[in-house]
């Protein structure tokens, strides 16, 4: 897979968010990276920023499929959920409730709790 670089970060958005977006033809696949590797704290216009980061990939009137993959996690922290439901609000309207993949038994649960597994397709 290649990084997408098509969108240029604005300034307010630096690339130590806790998302990484890779694309493959009409395929988008969303990462959390791990808690080293991203900011202490959220912009406090992160989803907006993210929207706007996203817009013109989101806006190509090819087909596109989206996929976030949590494999490499084994925990979740309170700033890579909320970069993944505000995630799920920007995705919702091209994509509507977008896939969840390599989802361990401990966030799983985390997202049951949280009820935030309501926003998304969680796969077995």
């Amino acid at each position: 897979m290649e990084r997408l670089t098509s969108n240029p970060l604005p300034a307010a958005l630096p690339d130590l968010t806790p998302l990484a977006l890779q694309r493959e033809g009409h395929e988008l696949e969303f990462t959390l990276r791990s808690q080293q590797d991203i900011l202490a704290q959220l912009p406090d216009e992160y989803e907006r920023l993210l929207a706007e980061r996203l817009a013109g990939t989101l806006a190509e009137e090819a087909p596109l499929t989206a996929r976030i993959n949590l494999e490499n996690l084994s925990a979740i922290s309170s700033r890579q959920l909320g970069s993944l439901i505000a995630l799920g609000k920007v995705l919702r309207p091209r994509f509507g409730r977008v896939l969840v993949i390599g989802v361990s038994p401990g966030i799983r649960h985390l997202l049951q709790m949280t009820r935030t597994d309501q926003f998304f397709t969680v796969a077995c």
